[in-house]
C-alpha cells in the first residue's frame, strides 16, 4: 500500500488540468472538478497530507478510502480551536473538498457517500492576522532544526526577513547586504510573485544571522544559501504544518506566520525606533512583504486586526 502522501498525490493528480482555463470552467460550472495550477496543487497536497496524517494519528487511518465526514469535521474544529484565521481554515476546507472529489473519481469512495466536508463557504474568507509569538516561533524553529538543519535555517531566514518560503529557499548570497541589514531581491531566479523586485530590511537583532548565511552561500559554487532546493520548499512547508499541531501552537499556522511575525516587528520598529507616522510605516511594511496594496496588512499586523 502506498504511503498517505503517495495516496494524496495520486488522488489529486486525477484532478490536474494545468493549462486549462479556470474562468471558462467556472462559466461551465465544472471548476470544482479540477485543479488548474501547479501552485494550487502543491498547496492542496501539503494540506491534505497534514489532514491525512492527523487522521492516521487520531483514528488509525491507513487508506484514504477510509476517511469519514466526522474525521474531517473534528479536524476542522481543531483548526478553529487553534484560532487560525478564517482564510487559513478555508484553504484547508477547499483542499479536503478537492480530495473528496478525487477519491470518488478513483472509486476509492462511493459517489453517493456523504461529503467529507459540508456546510462551509467557498474560496474567499476574511483575512485575520495570526503571527506566531516570539516564543512559539523559537520553539518551532528549534523543532525544525532537530529534523533537518536546513529546515531550521530556512525558518530562521523567514522569521528575520519576511521572505516567502520559496524566496528563502532560492535566496542567492549576493542579494544579502554585506552588513546583513537588508536583502535586495532582484534579477533572475528570485522566486518573487511575478518576478517583481523588492527590498526586505532586516532588523538589528537578526543581522548577524544574515551575515552568516551570506558567507555560507558565497562558499557554494552556485552562490545559493541553500542546496537541494528542488524539494526543500515543500518539505519545509509539510514539516512546519505538522509541527505546529504537535507543539500545540494555538496562534499561527505554517511558514506564512513567520512572515507575519516579521511584519509586526518591523512595523513596531518603524513606529518606535524610527518614529515614523503609522501610514508611512504601513507603506514600508507592505513593500517589504512584496505587496502593492495596504489593505493586505490586515492579514499581517495584529494592530489592524
Amino acid at each position: 500500500m502506498a504511503s498517505l502522501k503517495g495516496q494524496v498525490t495520486y488522488c489529486l493528480n486525477s484532478l490536474k488540468a494545468f493549462g486549462s482555463s479556470r474562468r471558462q470552467a467556472l462559466q461551465q460550472g465544472t471548476a470544482e472538478r479540477y485543479i488548474f495550477s501547479f501552485r494550487t496543487m502543491q498547496t492542496y497536497c501539503q494540506l491534505n497530507v497534514t489532514f491525512a496524517e492527523w487522521c492516521r494519528d487520531q483514528h488509525g487511518v491507513r487508506r484514504l478510502g477510509d476517511l469519514m465526514p466526522d474525521m474531517a469535521e473534528a479536524f476542522v474544529l481543531g483548526l478553529r480551536e487553534r484560532a487560525l484565521s478564517p482564510a487559513t481554515i478555508n484553504t484547508y476546507v477547499c483542499a479536503i473538498k478537492k480530495l473528496d472529489i478525487g477519491l470518488r473519481n478513483l472509486g476509492w469512495r462511493k459517489r453517493a457517500a456523504e461529503p467529507l466536508i459540508s456546510g462551509f463557504g467557498g474560496r474567499s474568507a476574511d483575512a485575520v492576522a495570526d503571527p506566531y509569538s516570539k516564543d512559539d516561533a523559537a520553539r518551532l524553529i528549534a523543532a525544525l532544526q532537530a529534523i533537518d538543519p536546513q529546515y531550521g535555517q530556512v525558518a530562521r531566514l523567514q522569521r528575520a526577513s519576511g521572505l516567502r518560503v520559496s524566496e528563502a529557499v532560492h535566496l542567492q548570497a549576493d542579494l544579502i547586504a554585506p552588513d546583513g541589514s537588508r536583502i535586495v531581491l532582484q534579477g533572475p531566479g528570485i522566486h518573487t510573485k511575478g518576478g517583481r523586485p523588492r527590498q526586505a530590511p532586516v532588523l538589528p537583532d537578526h543581522q548577524a544571522l544574515l551575515i552568516d548565511l551570506r558567507e555560507h552561500g558565497l562558499a557554494h559554487a552556485d552562490r545559493h544559501v541553500f542546496q537541494q532546493r528542488q524539494s526543500l520548499t515543500a518539505a519545509v512547508k509539510r514539516a512546519t504544518s505538522r509541527l505546529v499541531t504537535q507543539l500545540g501552537i494555538e496562534a499561527g499556522n505554517g511558514t506564512h506566520s513567520l512572515r507575519k511575525l516579521y511584519a509586526n516587528e518591523l512595523f513596531e520598529y518603524l513606529l518606535v525606533e524610527k518614529e515614523l507616522p503609522a501610514d508611512e510605516a504601513e507603506r514600508l511594511v507592505s513593500q517589504a512583504l512584496g505587496h502593492n496594496r495596504l489593505d493586505v496588512l490586515k492579514a499581517y499586523l495584529s494592530a489592524k486586526a
